[in-house]
């Protein structure tokens, strides 16, 4: 089977596709494919015919909604507006259960054309080739001079600074301060100070 992008939705919501299926079905609309595996010939939804046949479902459910808003406007008798209402909230349930569907369907581009005009891009005149500026070498320092430098460097610029503080504290310190101020704890020390101090 040919994966395209709503199989795994309409998988996902068989009830749905069954039930737009057999509304396509009703209505000369072509829900289903058959594709051969294994010898065996199945029929399989097929995404754009169900994603017309969902449109149509929720059109007719919406008009089916309005009608029974106004019957039960006009409606006097309490059993029967208690009927109508019934049957509006299972109407309005199949609507909320189609639009989830159809608003999957809608952000996989399903029922989009592929056949759109594309304007061509204006073609860019190609730039003159300079010559390619030959600079020297740079050294790579050696593993040792990088540790050296490392050593050297200051952490923070201020020694009383906030920073300072907390990397003087030790790890275990370091979590506590940060769930006292509402901080995940986790990670290395130094993410944690960061979280802190950004926080």
């Amino acid at each position: 089977m040919a994966r395209t992008p709503g199989n795994k939705i309409l998988r996902d919501n068989a009830g749905v596709t069954k039930a737009a299926v057999a509304y396509g079905n009703a209505n000369n609309i072509a829900t289903t494919r058959t594709v051969t595996v294994e010898g065996w010939e199945h029929e399989i939804p097929e995404v754009e015919g169900v994603f017309r046949a969902l449109v149509q479902m929720q059109a007719q459910a919406i008009d089916q909604s309005k009608q029974l808003l106004l019957d039960m406007a006009k409606e006097t008798e309490t059993r029967r507006r208690g009927e109508l209402r019934r049957h509006y909230n299972g109407v309005q349930r199949n609507i909320a259960r189609n639009d989830e569907v159809l608003n999957a369907l809608i952000g996989k581009k399903v029922g989009i054309s592929d056949t759109k005009e594309k304007k061509p891009k204006a073609v860019k005149k190609p730039k003159a080739t300079k010559a390619p500026k030959t600079e020297p070498a740079k050294k790579r320092p050696t593993p040792q001079e990088v540790k050296k430098a490392a050593d050297k460097r200051r952490t923070t610029s201020n020694p009383n600074s906030r920073r300072a503080k907390f990397e003087k504290m030790s790890f275990a310190e370091v979590q506590q301060a940060a769930k006292k101020r509402g901080f995940k704890a986790h990670g290395s020390k130094e993410a944690i100070i960061n979280r802190i101090l950004n926080g």
